[in-house]
């Protein structure tokens, strides 16, 4: 039961208020890293640079993530799984190990956006 789509039933984090506190730069499998980057392609996607440790895909501005619909599996555990505090309280406290998907590759959050980056400008 270690693959990617279980995250299907990973429930949904009722009390989040999108402030952002949770959005950091996260590791992520190979799968995941090739999903995101492909979404990113598709949908002119640019990271955002900064030197705090806030996510590059987070656009505070408008106070949302900009790849929600492909974000990493660790992203969606956090106020659900045990462990992942939220600052506005967990609606559940699931084991989230199970959910993580094995890879032989760790990517971070940080080559993404650089690769990306690079890319736009070639």
């Amino acid at each position: 039961m270690n693959n990617i789509k279980n995250v299907e039933y990973i429930p949904k984090h009722t009390n989040c208020t999108n402030c952002g506190k949770c959005c950091g730069p996260v590791l992520m499998g190979e799968r995941e890293y090739k999903t995101i980057k492909d979404y990113c392609i598709k949908n002119n996607i640019k990271p955002f640079f900064r030197l705090d440790n806030t996510c590059y895909f987070r656009d505070e501005e408008n106070k949302k993530c900009l790849i929600y619909k492909v974000r990493p599996v660790i992203c969606k555990l956090f106020g659900v799984a045990k462990g992942m505090k939220c600052v506005n309280g967990n609606t559940c406290e699931i084991d989230g190990y199970k959910y993580i998907p094995k890879s032989s590759k760790i990517f971070s959050m940080f080559r993404l956006a650089k690769e990306l980056e690079d890319k736009q400008g070639e």
